[in-house]
């Protein structure tokens, strides 16, 4: 008898296919994430002290698949995924809050073997240092760069390596080629962070054999045909929380005869969510605090953020003329002047047809480009446009440009990293604060649709039947024939690819935006030898707002004349439902009275 080998894999915890492997951002983020689980589950509960799990994330499951019988449904295995799967679905996938590398003075403190009495509890959380360090750090010494822990001594004493990752400063530029720098890994775990680990570790305490169902669940159905072969049985941490939290909200028995049914049905649910369907279950967006550190109160919420992002990227499809172009398509196939025969394209075509009143429609779309982005395009009359968008746009990228130039130039600065720091601010606040609302769901239909408007028209059959090559031309071809003329399609591409990215990295700086100071945006470095540079993740950002305002066609005057910070008399960070003793706003209560509509009083919204 052919006996079946099954082994787990994590790839949330380590992800061996990621280019760089443990030196790969994701899998150093990763890694923080799972030492302070580790960490704290010892410290607050107890939990792995005599046999702790490995500190190298990629060992995880050797620990439950040794001998010859591998025990996959250990609970403690499942405890530390499912916190894991929580933090992450929440957002909380950072033990720092983003303050470790604006927290500078633990990257000096941390070179020196003394360290002040008084600051002991807060070195504590900071790995590898711990409370107690075995020998001064000789920086001379290549193998004093992996730094041991001892534990706290209410426990065994035992030593542990973290090891190293790249140098956060970047390579030793000084020398040709540049010299690779290693540092000792680190992890700073802040009280917030504590507090949310706490409540994961309660719900997994309330719900645990719901959890020990779907983990089962879900390694079985990873499984599928295997006949004696050996089989790799992917697990996903945030899977099984999310799985699990649909579970909790239905009020599932973890003992229904059919609980293996219904985790399946979950499951299904889950992917059609995360593949953009409208079925899905939008709430299953991860929530990201922002760093509030610094006692500021402004607000950004990074999954409205990215919800924008897909309806900037729709809005400038829809000005090149996608979205009217699939309709004259169908309008030709439907009247029969398109001369294609059956098959994949016209399959397409006629789920399009067959879908349409489910879809999101041009005028809702439009609607929605004029109170996210301010855009007023067609005759939609959107009675609450983000009219500021426009305006905090264009500075921030002016600001970006200009600023990219100084640092490679060796003229007066006239952009400080702090007007970059407000610039962004201040459109962040503004994107998160029109994001809310049905923005998120509806970016997730126009995701899909975008995806299957492109696979439509990139149908060859469809493309010989106009006589072009590619999806663009054809674009061109039926807006210049059909449309009253084409757009630039590569004026909006670019605006489309080049302005998504931009607030993808607006909404991944969202913690140090919401602060009060700039340390951490990571604008400039320097090398050996005093010469300032900008970072890649800067100029990365550079690049593409010098792209927009290249195609747009942007003047340099005009760029540095807007590149000036503006004092902006309020910042809303979430919508208004009330306002001093009059209830409403008075925009708001414009909009309810031309609909008819009388509602009861409300009590003011208090303005933290």
């Amino acid at each position: 008898m052919t006996t079946t080998v099954i082994t787990e894999v994590f790839p949330e915890l380590y992800n061996a296919t990621l280019p760089g492997g443990k030196d790969n951002e994701t899998n150093l983020n990763s890694k923080r994430l799972y030492l302070a689980v580790r960490h704290l589950l010892s410290e607050l509960f107890s939990i792995d002290r005599e046999d702790p799990v490995s500190p190298e994330p990629e060992q995880f499951a050797d620990k439950y698949t040794s001998g010859s019988d591998p025990d996959f449904f250990d609970e403690e295995k499942i405890r530390f995924l499912a916190i894991m799967g929580q933090l992450k679905l929440a957002g909380y996938d950072d033990p720092s809050f983003a303050r470790m590398e604006r927290w500078s003075k633990f990257l000096v403190d941390v070179e020196s073997s003394e360290v002040d009495v008084d600051q002991e509890a807060e070195f504590e959380r900071l790995f590898p240092r711990g409370s107690k360090r075995t020998a001064p750090h000789d920086p001379n010494d290549p193998a004093s760069n992996n730094i041991v822990w001892i534990p706290a001594s209410a426990r065994p004493t035992q030593e542990e390596t973290f090891g190293d990752e790249p140098h956060p400063g970047g390579p030793d530029n000084s020398t040709s080629p540049p010299t690779p720098r290693r540092y000792h890994f680190r992890v700073l775990i802040v009280p917030e962070f504590i507090s949310e680990f706490t409540a994961a570790m309660q719900q997994f305490s309330a719900y645990t054999e719901l959890y020990k169902q779907v983990y089962r669940g879900l390694h079985e159905h990873s499984q599928g045909k295997y006949n004696g072969a050996s089989v790799t049985v992917t697990i996903s941490s945030r899977q099984l929380a999310e799985v699990t939290e649909r579970l909790i909200r239905d009020n599932v028995n973890p003992s229904d005869p059919n609980i293996q049914l219904i985790i399946e049905n979950a499951l299904s649910r889950s992917i059609s969510s995360a593949s953009g369907s409208v079925d899905g279950n939008f709430s299953s967006f991860g929530i990201d605090l922002p760093d509030l550190d610094a006692g500021t109160h402004v607000e950004i919420i990074p999954d409205n953020l990215n919800a924008v992002r897909v309806i900037y990227y729709s809005a400038q499809l829809e000005e090149m003329r996608l979205y009217a172009t699939v309709d004259a398509v169908v309008e030709h196939a439907t009247s029969g002047m398109l001369p294609i025969s059956r098959g994949p394209g016209l399959d397409r075509i006629y789920r399009w047809i067959k879908r349409a009143p489910e879809r999101i429609n041009e005028f809702e779309r439009r609607g929605l480009y004029a109170r996210v982005l301010g855009l007023a395009q067609g005759n939609v009359e959107e009675p609450l446009p983000n009219r500021e968008f426009s305006d905090l746009w264009f500075r921030f990228v002016a600001s970006v440009s200009r600023k990219f130039r100084e640092i490679t130039s060796t003229e007066r600065d006239e952009v400080s990293n702090e007007q970059i720091h407000k610039a962004g601010r201040d459109l962040a606040v503004n994107i998160s604060l029109h994001g809310y609302g049905i923005t998120a769901p509806a970016a997730i239909e126009l995701q899909a649709i975008i995806q299957e408007m492109i696979d439509m028209l990139s149908d060859p059959e469809i493309l010989r039947a106009y006589g072009v090559r590619d999806i663009w031309q054809l674009v061109d071809r039926v807006s210049a024939l059909y449309l009253n003329g084409a757009t630039n399609g590569v004026k909006y591409r670019t605006m489309a690819a080049s302005g998504e990215r931009i607030i993808s990295w607006l909404a991944r700086k969202a913690p140090i935006l919401s602060s009060a100071s700039a340390l951490g945006l990571g604008i400039t470095n320097y090398d050996s030898n005093g010469n300032r540079r900008a970072t890649n993740d800067f100029t990365a950002l550079a690049e593409l707002a010098e792209r927009w305002l290249a195609v747009t066609g942007t003047p340099d005057e005009m760029a540095a004349q807007h590149s000036d910070p503006v004092d902006l008399e309020q910042q809303i960070t979430v919508p208004m439902l009330g306002s001093n003793a009059g209830g409403f706003s008075a925009n708001v209560q414009n909009v309810l009275d031309q609909a008819g509509v009388d509602l009861p009083n409300m009590p003011a919204v208090p303005q933290i």
